[in-house]
């Protein structure tokens, strides 16, 4: 178990190595994949730019602190930006067809409630699933041009742990409830410009 091997066999595993073990657990979902479409930026207030199936790109960040280190770029593919809030460590990569932002949960001490934001392009809209995430959609065309999924957590017994997006269409809150959760919780939101 993650919980185990966190705090008793491998001392403090990092970030990188945290979110790798939850997103095996998951059966490898998201999958991180080499994407020159997306943009990561240096930090998490910049967060990163992902492709729309229209051709304009769509910004997803996380509004933290950022009382990090700085961060660091373990390959082209991913961004690991340490310490952003007390405890908290965010893990972005690319994918096949968008990027996801893992936020790691060291301790109970830690925030179960995340701001995060989408600055869509002139001309697209986002809008409120039935499965909890967000369409990104041409109200022209009727076109979905990407999808935020809901979000997902899990703890660190690999249990999964309710979360969900509150807030309006582009100013959004994750809320975790992480009431008996063991520490650390892996958070996911997930961007994808070809919804499936």
């Amino acid at each position: 178990m993650l919980g185990r091997e966190y705090s008793r066999e491998r001392g403090a595993l990092t970030a990188e190595e945290i979110a790798a073990v939850m997103v095996e657990a998951r059966g490898g979902n998201p999958r991180e994949m080499d994407n020159p479409d997306v943009v990561l930026g240096a930090s998490v207030q910049e967060g990163v730019w992902v492709p729309s199936s229209v051709g304009q790109p769509v910004r997803l960040r996380m509004d933290a602190p950022d009382r990090g280190s700085g961060v660091q770029v373990p390959r082209s593919s991913m961004r690991v930006y340490p310490g952003v809030a007390a405890g908290v460590d965010v893990v972005a990569f690319t994918t096949a067809d968008g990027a996801a932002l893992l936020a790691v949960l060291r301790d109970p001490s830690t925030t179960v409630r995340f701001r995060c934001s989408l600055t869509l392009p002139d001309g697209l809209a986002a809008e409120p699933t039935p499965s909890g995430g967000l369409d990104v959609l041409h109200p022209r065309y009727g076109a979905t041009a990407g999808r935020l999924y809901k979000p997902w957590a899990n703890d660190s017994m690999f249990r999964p742990l309710p979360a969900e997006y509150i807030g309006d269409s582009t100013a959004l809150t994750v809320q975790l409830d992480a009431a008996n959760a063991s520490y650390p919780i892996v958070v996911g939101m997930v961007y994808s410009a070809a919804p499936r």
